[in-house]
């Protein structure tokens, strides 16, 4: 069974750990995958604005290809240089990953968590999502996440907060995100 499976791989890999051999006995339980480069936001700190990388979706028949070479799967992130949730599949990614018993997370910049997405998001089975905010006043958050704006991000946290409460319990809030929106 799953549960075996992947005690027994989580106990190859603590030799691995330990004496760092040349060939590594466990197979991989955690992996990180971009469901997209494309970001509705030019920010500062990112090279991603000025790159001449395309901007494309992971279609959901390679991410199903990809899942099949990681049956010992604990661990999927979703992340990387793209907002996550401009992915049209990345609901039905989540929804798949979690038929395997796999933990999902992600992060976000906000700036698309509207009540409708909040909802879905809350509905998804997502296990923990970040929601980056990189500034705690309009003037610096809007100087770095170029094209967001601060109140309406603000805005979308709280609604996330409230959702989370009803439906996600292991949706963090940190708590200086939390000192923000409850002014």
């Amino acid at each position: 069974n799953k549960f075996e499976m992947d005690f027994l791989n989580l106990c190859l890999t603590i030799p691995t750990l330990k004496i760092e051999p040349a060939h590594v006995c466990s197979h991989p339980f955690r992996i990180y995958l971009e469901p997209t480069t494309r970001c509705n936001l030019g920010c500062q700190m990112c090279y991603f604005s000025t790159s001449k990388r395309p901007k494309q979706d992971l279609i959901f028949n390679n991410f199903l290809e990809i899942l099949d070479h990681f049956p010992y799967l604990q661990d999927l992130q979703l992340q990387g240089i793209g907002e996550p949730f401009l992915n049209p599949d990345i609901f039905r990614m989540i929804k798949y990953a979690k038929t395997r018993r796999i933990r999902v997370g992600s992060f976000t910049n906000a700036t698309l968590i509207n009540p409708d997405m909040s909802e879905k998001i809350a509905s998804s089975g997502l296990d923990w999502l970040n929601l980056s905010l990189d500034g705690a006043n309009s003037n610096t958050y809007e100087t770095i996440r170029r094209g967001a704006i601060f109140e309406e991000v603000i805005k979308n946290i709280k609604n996330m907060a409230e959702i989370k409460k009803r439906k996600i319990q292991n949706t963090r809030v940190q708590e200086a995100v939390q000192e923000l929106v409850q002014k």
